[in-house]
């Protein structure tokens, strides 16, 4: 099947949306003459009702030397008489609602066929283009599309992204307390790593890309080795949640941002040191290339560098 014309679908979408207005337009007026054919009906028979009642009534009362009438009540008659035209003038009413009521669900329904219609099509249209499951508005709006690609997994919101150096895998963190390790080239997941009590705030690769760090609500820094995913140490310490980590360049600092404080981790034995005094929380850390700056961001809207050494 060859691609569609982005162009030539929104014509067809746009022809096929006038044509429903045209229709919808259409019944409307049908239902609108119909309604006012019911009201004139009632208005007729109402005064044809009428009209024969009093003649009904003149007819009763009027005096009749030759055929005199002793078994007739004009009183129970015009009763009777009444009583019809009034159940007459109901049925007509009930006829003219039931009208109304099938014009309101034509109306639904057209409205349902139009909705449906339209987006049975961009559906169809995403798909025949080869559009990606992020990417089919950009396709139905006939704008080209960056999207390569949607990796689902997770099972609660994803906190933090991030590349190994080679740039063949992806980690994220997410609320579901999970690490999960990405193959970028087929979307695949490789390894789910769990050990964190609370929701994944922040992970981070090590230079060689040999290790990886996650921060975590739990107030605690966990260090995982990518190629078995097994977990090589724990680093406790912060009073509260952890909100971002980073490797220094060489790969043997780690630093991790918390409420009021920074603390720099040795991977290597887990000693660490405590940078505090802050006034805000730590948002996001970072270290220069050359390893002698590190700067993060702050809740209190400054950005604050620190020399490492």
């Amino acid at each position: 099947m060859s691609e569609l014309d982005p162009l030539q679908l929104q014509r067809e979408i746009l022809h096929i949306f006038r044509q429903a207005t045209a229709q919808r337009a259409q019944a409307e007026a049908d239902a609108a003459a119909q309604l006012a054919e019911a009201r004139k009906a009632v208005e007729t028979a109402q005064a044809s009702l009428s009209q024969a009642g009093l003649q009904h009534l003149l007819e009763q009362t009027r005096p009749s030397p030759t055929v005199p009438r002793p078994d007739v009540d004009p009183a129970q008659e015009l009763t009777r008489c009444v009583s019809t035209a009034t159940g007459a003038s109901e049925a007509i009413h009930a006829d003219v609602e039931a009208l109304r009521l099938w014009r309101v669900r034509r109306e639904l329904r057209l409205a349902a066929l139009v909705v449906g219609l339209f987006v049975s099509i961009s559906i169809i249209a995403a798909f025949i283009s080869g559009a990606q499951p992020c990417g089919w508005v950009d396709v139905l709006l006939g704008r080209p599309s960056g999207c390569l690609g949607m990796l689902s997994g997770h099972g609660g919101l994803v906190r933090s992204v991030t590349f190994s150096p080679d740039g063949k895998t992806l980690v994220s963190g997410s609320d579901d307390r999970a690490v999960k390790l990405w193959e970028v080239a087929s979307g695949r997941e490789v390894r789910a790593l769990s050990g964190h009590t609370s929701p994944v705030s922040s992970v981070a690769f090590s230079p060689d890309g040999k290790t990886l760090a996650s921060g975590s609500d739990d107030k605690t820094v966990k260090l995982w080795e990518v190629a078995s995913g097994r977990e090589v140490r724990a680093l406790s310490g912060h009073t509260s949640p952890v909100s971002s980590v980073a490797f220094s360049p060489d790969g043997k600092t780690l630093a991790s941002g918390s409420y009021q404080e920074i603390k720099l981790w040795e991977v290597a034995t887990g000693w660490v040191r405590t940078l505090s005094g802050h006034w805000d929380w730590v948002s996001s850390v970072t270290f220069s290339p050359d390893g002698e700056i590190m700067a993060w961001g702050n809740w209190d809207y400054t950005v604050k560098l620190w020399r490492v050494r």
